[in-house]
């Protein structure tokens, strides 16, 4: 088997500038379009600074934005996760949405539209009715009716001036 022959690691280009091309692949990655010249300064600086060789200089460009982004995920309004929230943000969300279901779920386990009925007529009108008056599974007797046909006409009635 052949080697392939390496191609040769060269300092910083002459002539090597954000052009549209390096922009538009920040810019598509979520860099914002105004930070871009920002990153570009630092991503020359770090390298002109440290002497550093590469091969292609387009490709460590590529790089320099993919870990702008991983390592900063805050700087930029999204994060390295599939919501684009903190990793903190999801977990909370998380949390909130399993509390919220939990409650959800005992408030309609502990509600009786029949006892909430009662407690209501109990509290309008100090009689104390038994909840079977409101339960529909309960045979509708003469009394039912009637307790049922006062309390439908007592709801349509204005409550009268009080002097």
């Amino acid at each position: 088997m052949a080697k392939r022959s390496k191609i040769p690691a060269t300092p910083w280009p002459e002539g090597f500038e954000l052009d549209g091309d390096l922009h538009r692949f920040a810019e598509e990655k979520g860099i914002p379009f105004a930070a871009i010249p920002t990153v570009w300064e630092h991503f020359e600086n770090h390298h002109r600074a440290k002497g550093s060789l590469f091969a292609d200089w387009r490709a460590a460009w590529r790089t320099w934005c993919l870990n702008e982004i991983k390592f900063n995920p805050g700087r930029y309004g999204r994060h390295n996760t599939p919501s684009g929230r903190s990793p903190a943000m999801d977990a909370g969300i998380q949390l909130v949405n399993r509390y919220l279901a939990e409650d959800i779920h005992e408030r309609r386990r502990n509600y009786d539209p029949m006892a909430v009925a009662a407690r209501q007529i109990r509290d309008l009108t100090g009689i104390d009715l038994p909840e079977s008056v409101f339960d529909p599974n309960e045979p509708m007797t003469p009394s039912r009716r009637m307790v049922l046909t006062a309390l439908k006409e007592a709801a349509k009635k204005p409550e009268p001036d009080e002097f």
